[in-house]
């Protein structure tokens, strides 16, 4: 059991890099472009669950692009970022 949990852990962790390497020039730029609005939306916009700000409570579409971007799948988070940030009187940041 332990064999194969350490062989599952092996194959994750280096794949992850090949996987990065499979990317087209913009699917880079997207996750990119994904990880500037979800540090934006996390900063200054959402909140988590440690947060001491009384009376808010956090967005679940927030929340749910901010993972779908560290997940890796911008295609999907991107335009909930975007208009969550909009809405918040954000000025978005270039997409390159």
């Amino acid at each position: 059991m332990l064999r194969t949990i350490n062989l599952l852990i092996a194959i994750v962790v280096l794949g992850l890099p090949l996987i990065a390497y499979g990317k087209t020039p913009e699917q880079a730029d997207d996750s990119q472009y994904c990880a500037k609005l979800s540090h934006l939306y996390d900063r200054y916009v959402g909140r988590s669950e440690g947060s001491s700000a009384v009376g808010t409570t956090p967005d679940v579409d927030g929340g749910v692009a901010v993972a779908e971007c560290r997940a890796g799948n911008a295609t999907a988070a991107i335009p909930t970022l975007e208009r969550l940030l909009s809405d918040a009187g954000f000025t978005l940041p270039s997409r390159h």
